[in-house]
């Protein structure tokens, strides 16, 4: 479980909460706080503290890994504008750190993740825990009141387990914006013959409208995180806004063909989400 954060006193502490809130509900697994940018004397504050106060929550299991600043905005020549947008870290980091972190890495010779079938989830720094999240949803019939998008389950293509080539994600209410607000064909890398162009508007909606958590196993956590590290810029580049890092994420697992079955009930953030996306039925039933 793995989360991206700048260094700046914001961020530090939102850190320190998420890290909290998974010691607090149980969380097994390990949780990485992916800290980039970090000038040197940052660098040693954000591991002292690490040390002092979140490893021994969980000696063993809490992270931190530090990376160089990926903010900078680039244009076409390769450059860096001037401009900045913090929410390149968040591809950049997740890349750096599954093939860099302690116990990740890339092989040799084949170039996939050492741990192909470890499950990764992606959240944001933003986010605590309310109970403890899984891999699996086939095995606490709780978990998953209010899980599917009423769609998926009337077809019957749903699944509750993230395997190889089955990724799980949150519900996001951009719909089919990340096709229409952005040329994919002038993308690099994408062009006109890419999977992400094909299917119907709707296949899109169903699955790829998503955002943090995401879930997927460790080697298609990197095909995307390769895609999106290569499509963000370019996006951004067409639509300069607050969604393009979440527009690269859906563009790149759409070239991968690698359709996420969204869970409307991952998580809550407003009450005026509670007719669908958001999993307030749990809340109310608590």
């Amino acid at each position: 479980m793995v989360f991206s954060t700048d260094c700046g006193t914001y961020q530090h502490w939102q850190s320190y909460l998420l890290f909290y809130s998974a010691l607090r509900v149980g969380q097994p697994g390990h949780v990485t706080r992916i800290a980039s940018g970090c000038h040197p004397d940052e660098e040693e504050r954000a591991l002292a503290w690490f040390e002092e106060h979140v490893r021994p929550m969980a000696p063993g299991r809490f992270h931190l890994h530090l990376t160089p600043a990926f903010s900078g905005v680039k244009g076409e020549d390769g450059r860096e504008t001037g401009k900045s947008y913090k929410y390149f870290n968040k591809p950049f980091g997740l890349r750096h750190w599954l093939e860099h972190a302690e116990g990740m890495g890339l092989d040799a010779d084949t170039g996939l993740p050492t741990d192909p079938d470890v499950v990764v989830a992606l959240i944001d720094p933003d986010m605590i825990f309310l109970r403890r999240m899984t891999s699996d949803y086939g095995v606490d019939r709780e978990t998953v009141l209010g899980f599917l998008p009423k769609k998926a389950a009337e077809r019957g293509d749903r699944y509750l387990r993230v395997e190889p080539g089955k990724p799980i994600a949150a519900t996001y209410g951009f719909g089919n914006q990340w096709r229409s607000k952005v040329d994919l064909a002038l993308i690099p890398g994408v062009g006109s013959d890419s999977p992400a162009l094909k299917g119907s508007d709707e296949f899109a909606r169903q699955h790829f409208s998503v955002g943090p958590p995401y879930l997927a196993v460790a080697s298609d956590m990197h095909r995307i995180a390769v895609g999106w590290t290569e499509f963000v810029p370019h996006v951004h580049e067409q639509y300069p806004k607050l969604l393009a890092e979440m527009f690269g994420f859906c563009i790149s697992a759409a070239h991968n063909e690698l359709p996420h079955q969204r869970i409307d009930s991952f998580m809550v953030s407003d009450v005026t989400m509670a007719g669908g996306g958001e999993g307030w039925e749990l809340i109310d039933a608590i």
